[in-house]
């Protein structure tokens, strides 16, 4: 308990934020990952969404959507 006071209060030991332990790099010069990678990334993060059960909300959200979709489309082909 001791120690862990005297780190963050930094009369024995000053404190060094972690941010500061690394030195400075822009994001720019980061690696940036492929188009190919990103795409399956985001692939896989939508196979994983779909594979999930939808809740109320967002099962009233998508009733909503395709009878916006396809009332007017369907109005239109039975009475044009």
């Amino acid at each position: 308990m001791i120690q862990k006071l005297a780190n963050t209060t930094g009369i024995l030991y000053p404190y060094t934020p972690r941010h500061a332990v690394r030195p400075y790099a822009p994001r720019h010069a980061a690696l940036q990952p492929s188009m190919k990678e990103r795409a399956s990334a985001i692939l896989r993060r939508i196979d994983r969404a779909m594979d999930e059960e939808m809740n109320g909300f967002a099962l009233s959200l998508c009733g909503a959507a395709l009878g916006l979709f396809f009332g007017p489309l369907l109005i239109l082909c039975y009475f044009g």
